[in-house]
Formats: C-alpha cells, sequence, structure tokens
C-alpha cells in the first residue's frame, strides 16, 4: 500500500514539475522587452520566391530524404530519383510561407530538448530540419521544426526555430512534413483490373507456365429479336439485349493437361486480376537481380494490345520486383507512346514487395486441377493348377469328362478293330469282318497241284 502511495506521489510531482518548466519556457520572453519579430512571418522572404524552390532536404534522426525539381514535376533523389508527389511538396512550401509567429519560447539552447527543437543530430532528437533551395543551391528557407502543439480547431501550431538561431517559437500555419520516404511517393505501381486483361501468362512452381486466355464473346446480333413489354401509360417498348460486358467472359487454361480437370474458375480470376492492387513498399537502392535464392515472371497483356511484364526475385525474406512495358507489334502510335511513358514512370527501378504481391503473380498446377483418381488395384488371378488323374471316388474336375465307363455300356466314340463275338464252338471269332485275300502267287499254284498228286 505505501508503496502504491509513493508511486502516485511521483508521478503527481513529476507532472508538475514539467508543467512549471513548460510554463517558464513560455512565460521567458514576457520578461523585459518582447522579442523581435512577434506576430510577424517565421520565413518572410520565401512567400516571395515560392516558385523557385528546386530542391528540399529533410534531416532526422532517422536519416536525410531529399526531393528535387524536374521541371514541373518532383522526384524523390532517395529513392533513385523516383516520382515523388508533387502536390505533398508544394503544401510544404506553401505552409512554411504562411507559419506565423505566434509566440515566443526558450532561447536557452539547453532546453531546446524539451520543445523538440535540438539538432537533429543529436542522440534520440526528435526534431526535423527543413531546408529550401533554389536550382543554384542557394538557401531560401532553412528552419527546424519541433514538437506539435494542440490548438483551436483546424490549427497546426509547433515548436520552430531558425536553424542558426536559439531563439524558439510556437508557429501557426505550418505542418511537420513526413521524414519516412514512403510518404512522399505512390507505392501503388499498377492498377489494372482483370476486365482490362485478355491474355495472362504466369510461372508455376512446377516448372511449366499457367496460360490464361479469355473466351471470346459471340458478336451482338444486330437482327435479334427484342423482347416487347408495355410501359407505364400502356404503349409497347421494346428493350434490345445488351451484350455482356468484356469482364464477364471467362477465362480458360490454354495448356491444361488433357487428362486433369479445373477446380473451379475463381483462382483464374484472381491471377488475371493481380496488377489491380500491385504496390511496393519501397525502391530498392541495388537494383541489381543477381544472386538471388528464386525467380519467376508474369506477363499480361491487354485488350488493346499492352504487354506488361513482370521480373520477380526472392533474395533472402526479401521479394523484388521489375516491370517492362512494350505494345504489340503492329499496335497503334499511340499505344506505344502510352508503354513508352509507363517506362519512364514506373520501369526504370527495381521494386521491394510483400511476399504477398509476390506470390500472387505465381501459382501451382495443383492449386488449379482436380486431384488425380487413385489408381485401380491390379485384379489378382487365381493360380492354375496342373490337371491330376481322377481317383475312384473323386469327382472330375469341371468342364471335363470322365476317363472310365461307369454305367458298363461301351464307349460309343470309338470302333472295335475286329469282330470278336463267339463262333458255334464258344471260341472267340478272329476273322475279319472282310475277305480274306487270295494268294495268286505261283507257290500256291504248285503247293495245290501236289496236293492233288
Amino acid at each position: 500500500m505505501n508503496s502504491s502511495r509513493a508511486f502516485i506521489v511521483l508521478l503527481v510531482v513529476t507532472v508538475l514539475a514539467t508543467s512549471a518548466a513548460i510554463a517558464s519556457l513560455a512565460s521567458e520572453s514576457s520578461v523585459g522587452a518582447a522579442p523581435e519579430g512577434l506576430g510577424e512571418a517565421l520565413l518572410p522572404a520565401l512567400a516571395a520566391s515560392i516558385n523557385d524552390v528546386a530542391r528540399v532536404e529533410l534531416n532526422s534522426a532517422e536519416g536525410e530524404l531529399v526531393l528535387e525539381r524536374d521541371g514541373n514535376d518532383w522526384q524523390l533523389a532517395t529513392w533513385q530519383e523516383f516520382p515523388a508527389k508533387a502536390d505533398s511538396v508544394k503544401e510544404l512550401v506553401v505552409s512554411l510561407a504562411d507559419a506565423t509567429r505566434m509566440q515566443a519560447r526558450t532561447a536557452l539552447a539547453a532546453r531546446h530538448h524539451l520543445l523538440g527543437v535540438e539538432q537533429p543530430a543529436a542522440p534520440d532528437s526528435d526534431a526535423l530540419r527543413v531546408r529550401l533551395s533554389d536550382e543554384a543551391g542557394a538557401s531560401l528557407a532553412d528552419v527546424v521544426l519541433g514538437s506539435s502543439v494542440r490548438g483551436p480547431p483546424r490549427t497546426h501550431r509547433l515548436n520552430a526555430r531558425l536553424s542558426d538561431a536559439s531563439q524558439t517559437w510556437l508557429i501557426d500555419g505550418a505542418r511537420r512534413p513526413a521524414s519516412d520516404p514512403a510518404q512522399w511517393v505512390s507505392l501503388q505501381l499498377l492498377a489494372r483490373p482483370a476486365e482490362d486483361m485478355a491474355a495472362v501468362e504466369i510461372s508455376t512452381r512446377d516448372g511449366e507456365p499457367l496460360l490464361l486466355e479469355r473466351e471470346a464473346l459471340p458478336d451482338a446480333d444486330p437482327d435479334a429479336e427484342t423482347e416487347a413489354g408495355e410501359s407505364e401509360t400502356g404503349e409497347a417498348a421494346s428493350v434490345a439485349s445488351v451484350p455482356p460486358e468484356p469482364s464477364s467472359a471467362a477465362w480458360r487454361v490454354a495448356n491444361v493437361p488433357e487428362d486433369r480437370n479445373l477446380r473451379d474458375a475463381a483462382p483464374l480470376e484472381r491471377l488475371a486480376d493481380a496488377l489491380a492492387s500491385l504496390s511496393m513498399q519501397r525502391v530498392a537502392l541495388e537494383p541489381e537481380l543477381d544472386q538471388v535464392d528464386e525467380r519467376w515472371n508474369a506477363s499480361f497483356t491487354t485488350h488493346d494490345g499492352l504487354v506488361i511484364a513482370a521480373a520477380i526475385a526472392r533474395i533472402g525474406s526479401e521479394h523484388r520486383l521489375q516491370l517492362t512495358f512494350s505494345a504489340l507489334e503492329g499496335s497503334a502510335a499511340a499505344l506505344n507512346g502510352e508503354a513508352q511513358a509507363l517506362h519512364v514512370e514506373r520501369g526504370a527501378w527495381t521494386y521491394v514487395v510483400s511476399a504477398t504481391s509476390a506470390e500472387a503473380l505465381r501459382t501451382n498446377w495443383d492449386d488449379l486441377l482436380q486431384p488425380l483418381p487413385d489408381p485401380e488395384p491390379p485384379v489378382e488371378l487365381a493360380p492354375e493348377t496342373p490337371a491330376a488323374e481322377s481317383s475312384a471316388g473323386e469327382l472330375p474336375a469341371p468342364g471335363t469328362e470322365p476317363d472310365g465307363d461307369t454305367d458298363g455300356e461301351p464307349d460309343s466314340d470309338t470302333e472295335p478293330d475286329s469282330d470278336t463275338k463267339p463262333d458255334a464252338n464258344g471260341e472267340p471269332d478272329t476273322e475279319s469282318d472282310t475277305e480274306p485275300d487270295t494268294d495268286t502267287s505261283p507257290a500256291a499254284e504248285l503247293g495245290s497241284e501236289g496236293d492233288d498228286g
């Protein structure tokens, strides 16, 4: 209990001491004469030279950010001259020109850190130094912006001081700019919805690329019948059939294997729509894609013939992207001009993108195709057994005839070679059914004559 009470007392003392310090900073200038410039513009000469600003430098504990003008456009020199938001630069310059000194604060450098206007290079500094210069490098403004101060609605109040002065001011009208380079550019690289696409080629992890084509829509028939209806006034009205929009045409896989079927069309739409929200995290300061761990490609062709090719590489845990733009051969001059303009705006840099954006530009065949059916098990045949002679009491094998007669009848399939019926004396008659051959040789005739003699 005592420890909790001591903590509360210490907290109250700290708050009171901080409030007293801030109050003393605000009242320092009330003792004696008021500092010169109270109620005037913080940077009185800037209003007359706004259009001469050609370079903006922002220095903070996070590093340096440099913006440079190129004609009517602005570039983020810190990010390989990537196009910057010109409106954001204009807003910064105009707000500094409008900044007014509302109240004098401390002039003691030892107390600058309490207002966030110490040197930006100091440890744990919250200050932001803004320097504006013209094309020749001459300084047009140099100011240190500190912490924000709450004021009436729709006001922007900051602690600030000139870089070469120790006197601090509460100013009104200026906004503290972002020190993050990503806030000065458009992170969205492309905004091409799926309905703009006619063909897509995307790498797969399986090796063979995926080729998507939009199925051709039937041409509208000018002689097609119309649906008759009746208006509120009772007069007949007709509504012509409206041809479907290009986005309603289905996608198909041009190179799907013959023995495979697609799961559904939803993944195809997502692949075709991968450019709709393609954005970067930052511009890579090392633009080369050498010594990569993995790389893949994607190509999108619009209905009018614009080709957008993306090369993606993974380097460790970081994903990088390069874009190229071209027009199909024979395209109109306007399309070639659009491709060249896109290359100037987006094609000259290497981008660091999220893993989600990178993986959206490739797929797996297994994610798109139905799984193959399980192979049917082989049919097992009964082993063949050798035919064995049937023994007494055993049944013959199916489909075979018995070897012996069981009914006492002779086998009708065979004929006896000779007549085996007994003769009158009870002896078997072995005479052939055919007449015996007559011996006509000379020896037989001589034997016959001898008998007669």
